[in-house]
């Protein structure tokens, strides 16, 4: 089975899967069930509505390669699985056109990355078209090919004008796509060998997804171990450092815990407090003196453009492992109860003191990034909320600005590594606002806060509300401690 469809043998490199599939289609006199029967990996059978065009798990990529007539190179590039060598099947994955490139009827491979956000040659932001991407699902295909014009977009037109459809890109748009491409592969397969998590998994979905918003802190890291990513990705910049930790607890579950062993973790968790006060609140005691005498309502009118996010964090931090929900509540005290409930006691049945303790430190970090580095998420809030979830299941855990990777190389089956945001880097960030601020106002007046949010002030559960008074439209944000 040879070359049995007709297909260019002009091709372009990282010519994206979905282009090679809807030009054999339009090029050839077949249909979308029949052509894929041919190049169906058996036992997979592929029909349109369930056929994956953006992986290669599917598709026979040496009959692929003999039925259009091209080298397997240029088969492999079409795929992202392949390029980074990933085992992960992506859900969904939208078209997304540069208007440059599909004018020359070219895509890209890479445009199937959410977190690429434009265009690497031509700095143009990349277009997502609804009927691009349901082109090769049940039966569009034929009908665009039959003239139906209802299902047809300006990119399939392009490209079913011509009766040969060839990359018309100039020659110095070619060189510097290539280039790009290459160097986009290799840094990416260099990303892929630091940890054992699929990075396609990773950045198969937007940035901005809840699950996945915090997975960029590891590309963060990456950064600083092998050179700076060939694309902007869209999330905070920051230095990154890890925390290894053992999944597994050494502590025996069955045992009681006694007195002398919660003491000792007890007396564990204040010195990690006087810790954060001596080496990052200490420097900001005036912010720290405002803000331990603010009241209920003016804790819930603070501003977001000059906050101290230390001071912040600090005291938002104590209430994470208290049964206090107001500043001057936790002034100097420390409370292990929530609700008549011994959080040390609990957390004692599921982990080791020393898994305790590294978690209770990561939390400090984790709401203090949040707080230092909201403003650069995606997407933008213009009020933040600092809440205290009541029902306390997961209080122990990092969530707002950490990522955890459960496979770590060269290290011992479950452990797993934390990445959060270097201390110095927050402190520096905090130390250059603070030092900036003119005088010492930190609450909003009443014509600066957004009364629309009132409501948000009498939630029970909240500790601090920050508003920027810069912006105009009006959106919602989250810190849980």
């Amino acid at each position: 089975m040879n070359n049995i469809l007709s297909f260019p043998k002009k091709i372009a490199r990282f010519e994206s899967s979905w282009l090679l599939f809807v030009k054999a289609l339009l090029i050839n006199e077949i249909n979308t069930n029949d052509f894929f029967s041919i190049i169906n990996k058996l036992p997979i059978k592929i029909t349109p509505s369930c056929f994956h065009w953006w992986e290669s798990h599917q598709v026979d990529l040496p009959v692929l390669a003999r039925v259009l007539g091209l080298p397997q190179l240029t088969i492999h590039q079409a795929f992202i699985d392949c390029l980074i060598s990933s085992k992960y099947c992506a859900g969904d994955v939208r078209i997304r056109h540069c208007p440059l490139c599909i004018d020359h009827n070219y895509h890209s491979t890479f445009f199937q990355i959410p977190w690429l956000i434009n265009c690497p040659w031509h700095e143009i932001a990349l277009e997502e078209c609804k009927v691009c991407s349901s082109l090769l699902g049940g039966r569009t295909m034929e009908k665009v090919k039959s003239g139906d014009s209802a299902k047809n977009c300006s990119h399939i037109t392009s490209l079913s004008n011509s009766t040969f459809p060839i990359v018309t890109l100039p020659k110095k748009d070619l060189e510097n796509m290539v280039q790009w491409s290459d160097a986009t592969t290799e840094w990416l397969r260099k990303v892929q060998s630091l940890a054992l998590e699929d990075i396609w998994e990773l950045m198969s979905q937007p940035p901005e997804r809840d699950w996945n918003r915090n997975a960029f802190l590891f590309f963060r890291f990456a950064e600083q171990e092998i050179g700076m990513a060939t694309f902007d990705i869209p999330a905070p910049c920051c230095e990154v450092k890890y925390v290894l930790m053992d999944s597994y607890s050494s502590h025996n579950y069955d045992s009681v815990v006694d007195e002398a062993y919660r003491e000792d973790l007890l007396s564990s968790f204040r010195a990690i407090r006087r810790y954060f006060f001596n080496r990052f609140v200490r420097s900001h005691k005036k912010c720290f003196n405002i803000i331990r005498r603010l009241d209920v309502i003016q804790s819930s009118r603070l501003d977001l453009t000059v906050c101290c996010g230390c001071v912040i964090a600090y005291f938002a931090w104590m209430m994470a492992y208290s049964d206090f929900f107001r500043v001057g509540e936790c002034v100097g005290k420390i409370g292990p109860t929530v609700e008549g409930e011994d959080l040390w006691d609990k957390a004692l049945w599921r982990k080791s003191k020393h898994e305790i303790l590294k978690l209770v430190y990561l939390k400090f970090n984790d709401i203090w990034a949040a707080l230092e580095l909201n403003a650069q998420r995606l997407p933008q809030c213009s009020i933040l909320v600092v809440y205290k979830n009541q029902i306390r299941i997961n209080f122990l855990k990092p969530t707002n600005f950490t990522f955890f990777s459960r496979q770590t190389p060269g290290a011992p089956q479950g452990t797993i590594r934390y990445y959060c945001a270097a201390d110095d880097f927050l402190q520096h960030r905090n130390t250059l606002r603070c030092t900036s601020r003119s005088g010492n106002v930190l609450v909003l007046t009443d014509k600066e806060y957004y009364p629309d949010f009132s409501a948000v002030s009498l939630a029970p559960s909240r500790i601090f509300v920050l508003a920027d008074r810069t912006k105009m439209y009006k959106t919602l944000g989250y810190i849980n401690v």
